[in-house]
């Protein structure tokens, strides 16, 4: 309290009256449920209960585990449940196994008897000296950060780890077990070797841990690479994982010495541990793709990868960014039922389809992304219908809970559908296919007026046309992987198939089966090309990521954050005041993932380091310019013509395309009657 400065003595007195350490600690005891009161919301949320499935073993497993965790008992009865949640590297000083022992000096003449000793075998080793390369000790341990929710886990205890995607199997695994586990990618058994308390930067080395208890676990880094689910009964299943968000930057990455490629793999791999949001893909070439969440997370990753994980050079390309190519209409009272021109009619084989390509509106997308993962568990489930006099019967399913979900989901749907009160009223139970990007929706819809063929239905063999339905499915999928600018995939787009007709001179071959492989893949080849070609008649644009960011500034700086982010073909969305006599404001923006590079770098330059923004991915936006245009001379009409988008967008059209190697239309020489071929001698 003898300090000159007020403040520093006013923080003093806060600091002895409440401690920051300890309220929190309080609070965090006041407010969080202990482990032994878990919520019935939270148990079922965890074991991913609102999961639709026709497994009834599955469900009885579920149901089995759900006393255990409200019990949160930590007997040797209880079956041990555990979740890792994610992987990180610490220090082998920070374990206590490692920490300094308390030092007792020796004798006298024992120290001197050392110091002799270790002289000569320093004199021989430099008689013997071989420039060999001594390899550099790695200093970290990778480790799985972990919470216990049943039972005990013990040292040396031997755990299931049950992957995203394992499904128990009751014949199998009381027939043969081993044999399961091998068989099955999901499911692997480890031995734990250590397990820890975490006290702060420390690690505790410890025998057991009970129930409710948050731990640290040595023996995982092989089996698991960043979240699990551990089980002492293979007879449980794995947590609901969370989805980490989308990287929409990439970037190849290589070893400057192409014999130190196994220790970029080694690094990459621990990398993927440390860090949820990173991923890493081998494509066709053997290039090695980081995709990360953007420039400052990317360069964050890097500098883990030299420094910590892989300690070589490498070599890092662009960014290469994932945009998505979408359709769009001129009106929005758009008929697509009377629109036979841009309608695409081809005969391939014994069939003649025609189909249009239109804008999926956005209120319909936002429905069909939230229940995804239902409409393709419906799409994917086949039945046996009882009665076959039926060309057409709705499919069935065993669980209650199932059909309570698709009931609300066909409610949702002919709501979503019905709500503009347009075109699309018609199509709510018309769905025939779901795109398989659950981050890029597309549909495919049945308007053919004599074929009731949707998910919901099951087809039976009494039409013929049911049983070619996959050429047109795997037609539509392939369409929507790649679209026709610069080979991104497509996103809120739709597919109508308005004609479905078999020839009637081949309907004796096609009822027998006769159509070979070779006609079969003539026709998924022939409908590729027509899905294309009706994406084509449309008028098509681009699609980017955008990043949204927070900056908190100073009213002095304000004007060169917005100078920094227009010139980036930012938006500043909002900018609230935050503290009237700081006069500081929270200014917040959208940012396209293209225009980011370097944008936190410049930013902080331009501000003299009194700004930090951060970026998280936010959502996909149409670029409104056509990507095909060109720009005219001076004396031709622009208007009505956002150029500065236009021209935006055909260059990123150009880029990407010279990427991928396609053919790009540019014209390599201008005006080449204009320049000189012949040596001009004076």
């Amino acid at each position: 309290m003898t300090h000159n400065d007020t403040k520093i003595q006013i923080k003093a007195i806060l600091e002895a009256w409440k401690p920051l350490a300890d309220t929190i600690l309080q609070q965090c005891s006041k407010i969080i449920d202990p482990p032994s009161e878990l919520p019935l919301e939270k148990i079922q949320y965890l074991l991913n209960q609102n999961y639709l499935c026709e497994n009834q073993y599955m469900n009885e497993c579920i149901q089995s585990l759900v006393p255990y965790f409200k019990s949160c008992s930590s007997d040797d009865e209880t079956p041990v449940i555990l979740y890792v949640s994610k992987m990180f590297c610490v220090n082998k000083k920070n374990l206590s196994q490692n920490k300094p022992k308390v030092f007792v000096p020796k004798p006298r003449n024992e120290i001197d008897k050392e110091a002799i000793e270790k002289k000569i075998d320093i004199d021989k080793e430099k008689q013997n000296d071989i420039d060999e390369p001594v390899k550099k000790e790695n200093e970290d341990v990778v480790v799985a950060f972990a919470r216990v929710f049943t039972g005990t886990l013990k040292k040396g205890q031997e755990l299931y780890v049950l992957l995203p995607g394992y499904v128990p199997n009751e014949d199998k695994i009381r027939e043969n077990l081993d044999g399961f586990i091998d068989n099955n990618k999901y499911i692997k058994k480890v031995k734990i070797t250590e397990v820890y308390m975490l006290q702060g930067r420390e690690l505790i080395l410890v025998q057991n841990i009970p129930a409710g208890n948050i731990c640290a676990i040595r023996g995982l880094e092989s089996a698991v690479i960043r979240t699990a689910t551990l089980s002492s009964s293979p007879a449980a299943v794995p947590f609901i994982e969370q989805q980490p968000l989308e990287p929409v930057v990439r970037n190849v990455i290589e070893p400057v010495i192409p014999t130190e490629l196994p220790i970029l793999r080694q690094g990459l791999k621990q990398l993927m541990q440390s860090d949820s949001c990173v991923q890493v893909i081998t494509q066709e070439t053997g290039e090695l793709v980081l995709l990360t969440s953007g420039d400052v997370h990317l360069e964050k990753c890097l500098e883990d990868l030299t420094a910590k994980f892989a300690d070589i050079k490498i070599h890092v390309s662009s960014p290469m960014v994932s945009l998505r190519e979408t359709i769009i209409h001129s009106s929005k009272k758009y008929d697509f039922a009377d629109d036979d021109l841009n309608t695409v009619t081809v005969i391939v084989g014994p069939f003649k389809i025609s189909v249009i390509a239109v804008s999926l509106p956005n209120y319909i997308s936002i429905v069909v992304k939230q229940n995804y993962d239902l409409l393709r568990m419906i799409e994917e489930h086949t039945s046996k219908p009882d009665n076959k006099s039926l060309v057409t019967v709705e499919k069935t399913f065993k669980s209650q809970q199932t059909n309570a979900a698709i009931a609300k989901l066909k409610e949702q749907l002919k709501r979503a559908f019905c709500s503009k009160n347009n075109i699309w009223n018609q199509f709510s139970d018309k769905i025939w296919s779901v795109g398989r990007m659950n981050n890029s929706i597309n549909l495919l819809f049945n308007g053919v007026a004599d074929y009731k063929c949707n998910i919901y239905n099951e087809s039976l063999d009494d039409d013929i046309r049911s049983t070619y339905n996959f050429c047109i499915t795997n037609a539509f999928n392939y369409s929507c992987k790649s679209g026709p600018l610069c080979e991104e995939p497509l996103m809120n787009c739709a597919f109508i198939v308005k004609k479905y007709e078999i020839d009637s001179e081949s309907i004796e071959e096609v009822k027998n089966n006769r159509l070979n492989a070779q006609t079969i893949a003539n026709i998924q080849l022939q409908l590729r090309s027509t899905f294309r070609e009706a994406i084509q008649k449309q008028t098509l644009r681009l699609m980017e990521p955008i990043f949204t960011t927070d900056i908190q500034v100073n009213t002095t700086i304000l004007g060169k954050v917005y100078s920094v982010i227009s010139r980036r073909h930012g938006k500043v969305m909002d900018a609230v005041g935050m503290d009237e006599q700081e006069k500081t404001f929270l200014v917040k923006a959208q940012l396209p993932v293209v225009e980011s590079v370097g944008f936190a770098n410049e930013i902080r330059k331009t501000t003299s380091g009194q700004a930090m923004p951060n970026l998280k991915f936010s959502h996909y936006e149409i670029i409104d310019g056509d990507p095909f245009y060109e720009p005219v001379s001076d004396d031709e009409d622009e208007e009505g013509i956002d150029v500065e988008s236009a021209v935006r967008a055909n260059k990123l059209r150009k880029e990407i395309r010279r990427r991928k190697g396609l053919y790009v239309d540019d014209q390599i020489v201008v005006h080449a009657e204009k320049q000189r071929t012949l040596n001009k001698k004076k």
